[in-house]
């Protein structure tokens, strides 16, 4: 995968979390999974189309995703992640997925997103139809998110 594509949602990931999270993100070693993969309790899935084609998802813990949206509420605490949480998660998704791709755009490389789909559930396995996906785990001061990028181009 193209290094503007990878640094395109690295530096969203970071430009995006210092907006809510104090202490940042710590992004960890960067690693090749197959199109199959478990993902996390919570996991905000974005299609990705133009000249890259393929899927985001960001998977994470019910717990990290509480703390995420209790941060971007400005500290109100989060206790379930009822229809307003999982609004607002699947916003930080966006949030990301949507910088990454301005960057991506100001580089030559136009993509467009689909509205993102939360998914909660324990043993959840994500495909990628056959596009392998670089996974960018992401430690933040609420727990870790696992950033996935399974896109190719068209």
């Amino acid at each position: 995968m193209d290094a503007r594509v990878v640094n395109s949602f690295i530096n969203a990931a970071r430009n995006v979390m210092k907006s809510y999270l104090t202490d940042g993100v710590e992004v960890g070693k960067v690693t090749v999974r197959s199109s199959c993969y478990p993902s996390g309790e919570l996991n905000i899935l974005l299609g990705v189309l133009g000249k890259m084609r393929g899927e985001i998802v960001y998977g994470m813990s019910l717990d990290t995703a509480k703390a995420v949206v209790s941060k971007m509420m400005g500290g109100a605490e989060v206790t379930e992640m009822d229809e307003m949480a999982i609004s607002a998660i699947g916003e930080f998704g966006n949030m990301i997925s949507g910088n990454a791709t301005t960057n991506m755009s100001n580089q030559g490389i136009e993509c467009n997103l689909s509205p993102p789909l939360v998914i909660i559930g324990h043993n959840v396995e994500v495909h990628t139809l056959q596009i392998k996906a670089l996974n960018i785990p992401l430690n933040t001061e609420v727990g870790e998110i696992s950033m996935n990028v399974a896109l190719e181009e068209v």
